[in-house]
């Protein structure tokens, strides 16, 4: 789960590990962000506002992908 939607600083992210990794896409699907989750949280200021596509990365599970708002 993702909150808040839409996010200005921080998306926040429940029930993965500090080892999942994170890939943000912009909506023409170009790599704009990526790294490791921290404490559930992903920093996401320095994205420009519109809509973006977040796909989760967990080692030994699906991947998860949905679809947020930075504002």
């Amino acid at each position: 789960q993702l909150y808040p939607n839409p996010a200005s600083d921080i998306l926040n992210v429940t029930k993965v590990s500090d080892k999942a990794a994170y890939k943000i896409y912009n909506t023409a699907g170009q790599l704009v962000g990526n790294g490791n989750i921290n404490d559930g949280k992903i920093n996401v200021s320095s994205l420009v506002k519109g809509g973006y596509i977040i796909t989760i990365d967990e080692k030994g599970k699906d991947q998860f992908r949905s679809k947020f708002i930075k504002k």
